[in-house]
């Protein structure tokens, strides 16, 4: 994948660059963490950080930095990663971050606060663009990478903040024909995610129906899509919203198979209502 030479993709090793550092625990008794003060007193940065990688990459967001973020975990698929962030930038980047520093939460006095369930790449996909940082950003995403953003923009309800930068970066449309059109092989599950996780609502509606449209039950009464030629099961994780019928509209709901099919099964599985 190429990026421009001016910029840092996540993916990339960011060893060289003056805002990444590597940390030893074994070597290094200092706290790096907090308001970029030195922590002068003795530190048990295992037990601190609440993490087992030894090697923890640390890369400084702002370097005036208040609040560091540690995100993933050394068994996790995209590893660990310490990110140094403004407080006020990550709280009004997303709804949930917000509450989550308000006084009502023990994070809120907290200086460093962990997310080891999340991809350490989408994070910093999603950080660089709370701060602005487009320079910083890759020219291109790949399916899986936009899937790792997605899942984190339904987590933490990023979809206005993720729009704009989506549209910047044409990140969508290279995934179309000519920039223009979806191809008709394109993973729908995959996309529909996606294109409701940037905000996309054209995209996502048209995809949104032609996946509702080729939904088939197996013989196991679970809800498939056809990928590949092959018969896929509907994704367990899909998002709430996008399962929720549309608000606001007046369309009526028929059978599937036919126009306006509606597709209400247990609340463990898919809701998609075509629109006409």
């Amino acid at each position: 994948m190429t990026t421009p030479s001016s910029a840092v993709s996540p993916r990339d090793s960011l060893q060289d660059t003056s805002d990444v550092q590597s940390i030893q625990t074994d070597n290094n008794d200092e706290s790096i963490f907090g308001s970029g003060q030195i922590d002068d007193g003795p530190s048990d940065l295992q037990s601190k950080r609440k993490i087992t990688d030894p090697n923890l990459e640390v890369i400084t967001i702002d370097k005036y930095y208040d609040l560091t973020l540690i995100v993933g975990s050394p068994e996790h698929a995209g590893g660990q990663k310490a990110y140094q962030v403004n407080k006020g930038v990550f709280r009004h980047a997303s709804k949930a971050w917000n509450a989550m520093m308000s006084g009502n939460w023990a994070e809120s006095d907290m200086s460093e606060i962990t997310f080891p369930e999340d991809s350490a790449y989408a994070f910093h996909i999603v950080l660089r663009i709370a701060h602005w940082q487009l320079q910083e950003l890759p020219v291109t995403l790949s399916q899986q990478e936009l899937v790792q953003i997605a899942v984190l923009s339904d987590k933490y309800d990023l979809e206005r903040l993720l729009h704009a930068a989506a549209e910047l970066k044409n990140w969508i449309q290279q995934h179309k024909d000519g920039g223009t059109s979806w191809p008709s092989d394109i993973d729908l599950q995959d996309f529909t995610m996606i294109t409701a996780a940037f905000g996309l609502t054209t995209d996502y509606e048209y995809l949104v129906n032609k996946l509702a449209m080729e939904i088939s039950v197996d013989k196991d009464k679970r809800y498939c899509v056809a990928h590949d030629d092959k018969l896929v099961h509907v994704r367990a994780d899909f998002p709430a919203r996008i399962q929720g019928e549309y608000t606001g509209r007046d369309q009526s709901k028929k059978k599937i198979g036919q126009p306006g099919a509606h597709v209400d099964v247990e609340s463990s599985t898919l809701h998609v209502f075509i629109l006409i």
